[in-house]
């Protein structure tokens, strides 16, 4: 234990099995199988970690470490992407488990697990349950969006922007709460397209716009500015809509850039304005890849040549 604490894992492994071998019947011999698994995993080889938590799942069913061995299993199918294997595993620690700190881990992965099965009507009962059962838990923000997006993939807006809305309010009452930061982005954002859905365009900007203030350097920065350009289109606004779709197109190369472009030909092919409006269908046409260019945004250069077809 103590070669353990000084992260010694080749020699902590040694010492842990000469007593499995020497001593067959030390009385805490689970407590050895469970050191023995956590030794492994910490020298990332699940494959040697997962065989020790096993066996004392199997030749110690009544002890304490069963739940947590349990549950680092569950991981290992996890990280494996075996979700159909890792959600029997989780639904079994959340029955068994003794510390609140393991059950709400457990529920939460569970829900997880069967999210990336595409069962999002139990994965969101699972989430409302961990919301429901654990409301002051370290999960909690996480509960309420990952309920939400069960419901937005579902294109159940309006019941979705509810579940937002709530992790909104929570995470910006406690701005330093353990929630990633795509979780954090991803809140706003999938909020402001519930709005969008619903056409409350002035509320979905709005919601936008704090992305902008608050995350300014986000990954998902080009779709936001898009979606912001598109709030202001149905706003009539239309110079606003065009500096912000202008904007993405220039700023960035992929296919929401490509989009981009083209919404702002057809913004000036709306306004009749048909000489501007080709030289952006062309731009989409044969940039942002050209003939290299992935199916998503050939999609876009194929509308483009259309479009500039019709304009002139």
């Amino acid at each position: 234990m103590a070669q353990v604490e000084n992260k010694q894992y080749d020699e902590a492994i040694v010492a842990f099995e000469r007593v499995l071998k020497e001593v067959p019947d030390y009385p805490a011999r689970d407590k050895i199988l469970y050191e023995l698994g956590w030794a492994w995993a910490d020298k990332q080889d699940v494959t040697k970690s997962g065989p020790y938590f096993q066996e004392l799942v199997d030749k110690f069913p009544n002890s304490d470490l069963v739940p947590e061995a349990v549950y680092q299993l569950a991981q290992q199918q996890f990280e494996a992407k075996q979700y159909d294997k890792a959600a029997p595993l989780y639904a079994s620690v959340v029955t068994k488990a003794s510390t609140q700190d393991l059950q709400e881990k457990a529920v939460y992965k569970l829900g997880w697990s069967l999210f990336q099965q595409n069962k999002l009507g139990e994965a969101a009962k699972e989430f409302r349950s961990q919301a429901d059962k654990y409301p002051n838990g370290r999960f909690i923000i996480d509960a309420h969006f990952m309920s939400a997006e069960c419901l937005f993939k579902q294109d159940k807006f309006q019941e979705a922007l509810a579940g937002y809305q709530v992790a909104r309010q929570m995470l910006e009452k406690n701005p330093k709460a353990d929630v990633t930061e795509q979780v954090r982005t991803l809140i706003y954002l999938h909020g402001a397209q519930c709005l969008r859905e619903q056409k409350k365009w002035a509320d979905c900007d709005a919601w936008l716009r704090e992305i902008v203030t608050r995350y300014p350097n986000s990954p998902y920065l080009s779709t936001v500015v898009y979606e912001m350009a598109t709030a202001k289109q149905n706003l009539n606004q239309a110079d606003d809509a065009l500096k912000l779709f202008g904007e993405v197109a220039t700023k960035y190369r992929d296919e929401v850039a490509a989009r981009a472009r083209f919404m702002m030909g057809e913004l000036y092919f709306s306004q009749s304005k048909f000489d501007k409006a080709i030289p952006e269908f062309q731009r989409v046409m044969f940039g942002y890849g050209a003939e290299k260019a992935d199916p998503a945004t050939k999609n876009w250069q194929a509308r483009g040549a259309f479009e500039a077809g019709r304009c002139s």
